[in-house]
């Protein structure tokens, strides 16, 4: 393990590529143990010469003290570059809204930060495999306090990027700019707050569109025809206003799946869930209604 990973290498690499070999590394070693284990708990299945196979039983501490802490160190590093593959992509992190730049700015600080102290923490001209250096112990310690502050001022960062955003749309965005950033512990810590919030957005755009709904049916109701797009024929004009409504509700319904905290598994969710569904059957309704009045229509004719 240690020739595969090349300890003079393994954390000044591209983090990405490092992490890789790491986990192989981890798998392989993981594998051994269990295997080990596995067997030592089946060994009334085999027999020697004739006889049955002696328990094993000696402490595994005996044996595999030293392979669980080479385990342990291995897992350090991978926790390691796991945190420069997140906070490394604060680099291309681009806030936008009112007060956009000045986050943004205050992003490129973290990142350079961030950068310079995982530079001191991997030039250190010791062996980072090697379980008798008790440095590592120490600088890593320190490591990981000046990555909880760059976490907790990412999770305020973005706390108040969220706050600026204007809509449904741009929260959405925000998400996406964060992305894995927010699935870091202390940064989800911030953002566990905003995800309800997201419900109530969802609920007024839900509001919103019903009320766009129920006016579009009033004004047809009453004049006999209902505005559509310019150049678009009368029934077109509807079904395309009818799928326009309904996607506009369906984008964020739909992103809501692809968020790592479950928003919409609370009572309010499971309202706001029915709503959607109660609004998006009254539009499919509508354009059934509309396509099979034209086919009517059409028939007719014939």
């Amino acid at each position: 393990a240690r020739v595969y990973l090349v300890p003079e290498e393994v954390l000044r690499g591209e983090p990405s590529e490092s992490l890789m070999k790491v986990q192989t590394t981890l798998e392989t070693l993981q594998l051994f143990r269990s295997t080990y284990e596995e067997r030592r708990a089946n060994l009334s299945r085999y027999q020697r010469n004739g006889g049955p196979v002696r328990p094993w039983d000696f402490s595994p501490l005996l044996v595999f003290s030293g392979l669980d802490c080479f385990i342990n160190r291995v897992r350090s590093i991978k926790d390691i570059l796991l945190t420069a593959v997140d906070l490394l992509k604060l680099d291309k992190l681009e806030i936008g809204g009112v007060r956009g730049r000045a986050l943004s700015q205050q992003v490129q600080v973290l990142h350079r930060g961030f950068v310079e102290t995982f530079k001191l923490f991997t030039e250190k001209p010791y062996h980072c495999l090697d379980l008798n250096n008790k440095e590592y112990e120490e600088d890593l310690r320190e490591f990981k306090l000046k990555v909880d502050d760059t976490d907790r001022q990412v999770g305020a960062i973005f706390c108040q990027a969220f706050e600026e955003t204007s809509g449904l749309e741009h929260a959405f965005k925000v998400l996406d700019m964060f992305g894995g950033l927010l699935e870091r512990p202390l940064v989800a810590t911030d953002a566990l707050d905003r995800f309800p919030l997201l419900v109530s957005m969802f609920d007024k755009e839900l509001d919103c569109c019903t009320r766009l709904y129920k006016k579009h049916i009033q004004t047809a109701e009453e004049r006999g025809w209902a505005p559509v797009n310019r150049n678009m024929p009368a029934v077109a004009g509807r079904l395309r206003w009818a799928q326009e409504l309904q996607l506009r509700i369906k984008t964020p319904f739909s992103k809501f799946r692809h968020l790592s905290y479950p928003c919409l598994e609370s009572a309010e969710g499971a309202r706001v869930i029915h709503k959607y569904e109660e609004l998006t059957q009254l539009l499919n309704r509508y354009s059934s209604g509309l396509y099979e009045a034209w086919t009517e229509s059409v028939i007719n004719v014939l």
